[in-house]
């Protein structure tokens, strides 16, 4: 658990911050066709070059969280090129199963934009999410990133 009090703390949910924002737009470039995977990617880049400028701020550029930041980053990239970016999806309803890997996507919560109309909250492939979800937990970790898993 964290000490809120400690005067790390803070630091340490300003990475939250940054790696909530990466997983939210990784789990969206698991569904979306290529050309949108890549514009997701290019939104999250600035969440990178936050954590990097936190890692040597604010926790005294430790060589690990670094290293863990350079692999998270390589793994979003290696997530919106899966299949070589030649995912499809055609537009209109959101999809139900992956346009990569045609597995039927992870839905959590459901909201009602109009009545009679139910939308899952989030979706996302959880194959597909693989790739990047091993670098996030390091990042994460109390151990060799920020220490998020403690909030």
């Amino acid at each position: 658990m964290l000490d809120l009090d400690h005067p790390q703390s803070r630091h340490v949910f300003a990475a939250s911050q940054q790696l909530d924002l990466i997983l939210d737009y990784l789990k969206r470039i698991t569904y979306v066709g290529s050309k949108e995977r890549l514009a997701l990617l290019e939104i999250i880049r600035p969440c990178f070059a936050a954590l990097r400028w936190l890692q040597a701020q604010r926790f005294a550029g430790e060589s690990r969280i670094a290293a863990g930041i350079d692999e998270l980053e390589q793994a979003a990239e290696q997530l919106a090129r899966l299949r070589d970016s030649r995912a499809e999806w055609l537009g209109g309803e959101l999809p139900t199963d992956c346009p990569v890997c045609r597995q039927p996507l992870t839905t959590y919560g459901v909201y009602e934009p109009r009545p009679g109309l139910k939308v899952p909250k989030e979706r996302w492939c959880s194959p597909c999410l693989e790739v990047a979800m091993p670098a996030l937990q390091r990042v994460q970790s109390s151990h060799e990133g920020f220490g998020t898993d403690a909030i």
